[in-house]
């Protein structure tokens, strides 16, 4: 496999009229870490910012802030950047003793200080069943959460979905189908309901066949989860797939809440009249 890929990220929003923006957060920095090195990075902003500001959110994420000046007619940013990618085993890790077999016995003081991460949004009828189907499982813990994302793969139909917001664990679990995001937020809600602190994940998922050509990479932003286990830290898990986040896996964003993981946020005097985004991924010569 190339080590070297080159990302490419652009994201258009075109208005009626010049308009006045405010400001603008953005989340598009990969977090490059693990068997993924962040070797090259650029944002770009169109029109130029008055101010642009990079700094750290309280859940460790790079966060740009963008202050607009002037009326525009359109808005594009595009993030370019260059990944060193190794192949990596996602269960290369040992487990406390206390969390090794299931159910896993937490720490109260670790419990404490993860208790955004446990809350659980609403418990419903519907999300109670599917506990009741899940909860006789594997005798481990990493054997029992493989065994969760299987399940809620089987019983959630991935389809795209271009609407804003996300899906209640009802609506997703009631009409069998979901995207990316509405999947990773039930998975969470699951796990938090069985006493594992979760979080919700935004980032990239990117995909390579080993052809040199363009064709052979596909780079598309993506949710899923990622549960805290001591002694292996915090330990992704794709409900879409029903495996364990690999080194494909990009993160961009973490936050107990999807609403601190969007890409790009911010507001405008007017509603676009359209918008528009590219990704691509292409190998690099090494």
């Amino acid at each position: 496999m190339p080590p070297l890929f080159a990302l490419h990220h652009e994201t258009r929003y075109r208005y009626d009229r010049a308009v006045l923006l405010g400001p603008h957060t953005l989340r598009l920095c990969p977090a490059g870490q693990g068997s993924q090195a962040l070797t090259g990075y650029t944002l770009a902003v169109s029109p130029t910012p008055a101010h642009l500001h990079w700094h750290e959110d309280a859940f460790g994420t790079r966060v740009a802030r963008v202050v607009f000046a002037e009326r525009t007619a359109e808005l594009c940013v595009t993030m370019r950047a260059t990944i060193d990618w190794h192949p990596e085993n996602p269960l290369n890790f040992l487990l406390e003793p206390a969390v090794a077999d299931w159910p896993a016995r937490y720490d109260p003081r670790l419990t404490a200080l993860l208790a955004p991460f446990l809350d659980v949004a609403a418990h419903s009828p519907l999300l109670n069943d599917f506990l009741d189907e899940i909860r006789s499982g594997p005798a481990t813990t990493v054997a029992f959460l493989a065994h969760v994302a299987t399940r809620l793969r089987e019983r959630v139909r991935y389809t795209t979905r271009t609407a804003p917001g996300i899906q209640s664990c009802d609506q997703t679990l009631t009409c069998g189908s979901g995207s990316c995001r509405d999947s990773a937020w039930l998975l969470i809600q699951v796990l938090r309901a069985l006493g594992v602190p979760a979080r919700f994940v935004s980032g990239y998922l990117m995909e390579w066949n080993g052809h040199t050509d363009t064709n052979g990479a596909t780079l598309a932003l993506h949710a899923w989860a990622e549960a805290f286990l001591p002694g292996a830290g915090w330990v992704g898990l794709d409900p879409t797939s029903g495996l364990f986040a690999a080194g494909g896996h990009l993160p961009l964003a973490r936050a107990p809440d999807p609403a601190w993981t969007a890409p790009i946020t911010g507001t405008a005097e007017a509603d676009p009249i359209d918008w528009s985004f590219v990704q691509t991924m292409q190998p690099l010569p090494s």
